[in-house]
């Protein structure tokens, strides 16, 4: 086995050691770093998910380094889970959907565009091994957990339901069957937004996934071509 010393501060521990240097929540200091901390992880789960398939399966901030020249270290890959090509593509679809639907709501959340990209996210999801229980009727519910998952931080769910993964009014309340690599990309989307919200940063994350998702269903359709890196 080879091991590689990271020099570097947990997540876990950033604030603590960002109060010591004088630096405080909110500042415009520490809105660069967690801008700078949101855009590694974006682009490196993105990397992982559209490109190698090879995804980083245990992400929290005690495995998350901010190394001394400001660069992100992902620790302890002794979790991981393997995308199969089909994965990856079911998964670029429904990025672009959510991002397509995002952009439509703008315009009109009611337009017949809208409601149509509704029910396409639901049935992606659902096509992702997702399973809800008996009593959700229509397709609200299961897109807005593709929203929840891939969305902007800033956007309203549809149907009302609530955008906090731990809230009563979550649509994953209603979720009776994650499929394992839901639950591990969810583990990574919900944390990303996490650290968006406590930053009260407005995050983009579907913008920021949706070019490399497209690139995904290009490169791979009929057959893998070329990895997307």
């Amino acid at each position: 086995m080879v091991m590689e010393y990271i020099d570097g501060t947990a997540l876990s521990k950033v604030a603590t050691e960002m109060k010591k240097r004088g630096v405080e929540p909110g500042s415009p200091e520490s809105q660069v770093l967690g801008r700078r901390l949101l855009s590694a992880l974006t682009d490196a789960y993105g990397c992982m998910i559209f490109g190698s398939g090879i995804i980083h399966g245990d992400p929290h901030p005690g495995n998350i380094f901010i190394m001394p020249d400001s660069e992100v270290a992902l620790l302890d890959c002794g979790q991981v889970k393997f995308m199969t090509t089909e994965q990856r593509l079911r998964l670029a679809r429904l990025v672009v959907l959510v991002n397509a639907w995002e952009r439509e709501r703008e315009k009109d959340e009611n337009s017949v565009q809208a409601k149509e990209l509704i029910r396409l996210l639901a049935e992606g999801v659902r096509e992702n091994g997702v399973i809800f229980t008996p009593d959700v009727q229509g397709d609200e519910c299961a897109a807005a957990v593709a929203i929840l998952l891939f969305g902007n931080t800033q956007t309203k769910l549809p149907g009302g339901f609530a955008g906090e993964e731990i809230s009563p009014n979550s649509p994953i309340v209603k979720v009776q069957e994650f499929p394992q690599d839901f639950v591990l990309l969810g583990r990574a989307t919900v944390m990303i937004k996490g650290i968006a919200n406590r930053l009260g940063v407005s995050w983009a994350l579907s913008d920021r996934w949706t070019p490399i998702a497209q690139e995904t269903l290009q490169t791979m359709l009929p057959s893998e071509l070329l990895p997307i890196w």
